[in-house]
């Protein structure tokens, strides 16, 4: 603990003597000026909106980028201009563009945003157990991470996991809160711009059956093939039961949905009780062998499930979080389906 207050004490420091205070300088402001008043107005939000402008070109843009409202956004770049006594951007007919005091206002901001990453990092690798924070989709956390956590925490017995299953909709939401370091999901029109995404695997779909004599009625499975069964859903890709209904009007035959879920070890169950044959990514395949149930690959090209890793822009990570994305990205990138 005393190590971690001689940090953030050097960290205070430097922001006042080193690059924030550089930064009033630049704006005309004197020493005194900075120590009465930056702490209490300027804010580190700011800078990043600013940043974001000068980066985009655009307010809008910007706004996007940031998910805030363009007055908002507005409104903390003119109270930045207000506290530095200067204008950082001028307007022209191709967009917006940093002023000679907003290029230096920029040059000192990336110091400011660089020393505040160092210092989170540090303060990672200082702790006796570092502590990795995941979030994870269900299907995922079912199927693929329980070896590679086994794999990791027997090398790295002082290492703390917390693994939080979301769906796919609420993983991002995590990170921004900063509840997790970074995410393994499926659907990702969910995640923001703000986001990395490494794409790891895609996989294929299968038909399962209680029935082996069911799945050896044609030679090959697609969307038509299917339409007739009593149908069980996995809604992820959530355009599968849309393509299906719409075969189904195509053939002048309904498909037969008894049952959607957006939880595929809930459709796998009732696949095994009987109720019909379940249409789900083939990652299930080796739980659905412990069931009993027999599989056929669904020949649908476009019909698959992507997975990637989905970590914040620019986060420092710590050794230990470091090492397992790596151990998860390589174990993943050597799986076929």
């Amino acid at each position: 603990m005393r190590a971690r207050g001689k940090k953030l004490a050097a960290f205070s420091l430097a922001c006042k003597t080193g690059p924030l205070r550089r930064l009033m300088f630049m704006a005309g402001h004197p020493p005194a000026s900075l120590l009465q008043s930056a702490p209490n107005n300027m804010e580190l939000y700011q800078l990043r909106y600013f940043q974001a402008v000068a980066s985009k070109g655009s307010y809008s843009a910007a706004a996007r980028h940031a998910h805030v409202s363009q007055p908002s956004l507005s409104i903390q770049i003119n109270r930045l201009e207000e506290e530095l006594g200067r204008r950082v951007f001028k307007r022209t007919p191709k967009g917006v563009r940093l002023t000679p005091a907003g290029e230096n206002v920029l040059e000192t901001a990336n110091l400011i945003f660089e020393q505040l990453r160092k210092l989170r990092h540090d303060l990672h690798e200082s702790e006796p157990h570092q502590i990795i924070r995941m979030g994870v989709q269900p299907l995922l956390a079912a199927t693929i991470l329980p070896s590679i956590l086994k794999d990791f925490l027997r090398e790295h017995s002082r290492t703390h996991l917390a693994v939080l299953e979301r769906p796919n909709y609420l993983l991002p939401e995590l990170m921004v809160r900063n509840e997790v370091h970074f995410c393994l999901m499926t659907q990702l029109e969910h995640f923001s711009p703000q986001e990395n995404v490494s794409p790891l695997l895609h996989c294929k779909y299968g038909v399962f059956s209680r029935d082996p004599q069911l799945l050896k009625k044609h030679r090959r499975w697609g969307f038509a093939q299917v339409v007739p069964e009593a149908l069980l859903i996995f809604r992820d890709p959530n355009s599968l039961e849309e393509r299906l209904r719409r075969m189904g009007m195509q053939m002048r035959r309904p498909a037969n949905i008894v049952f959607s879920s957006d939880q595929a070890l809930t459709v796998l169950e009732m696949c095994a009780s009987g109720a019909g044959v379940a249409i789900l990514p083939l990652l299930v395949k080796e739980t659905a062998s412990r069931l009993k149930l027999h599989c056929r690959q669904l020949d649908e090209k476009k019909l698959q499930t992507q997975i990637a890793l989905v970590s914040r822009e620019n986060k420092v990570m710590a050794t230990a979080t470091q090492q397992f994305i790596s151990l998860l990205t390589g174990r993943l990138k050597k799986m076929a389906f």
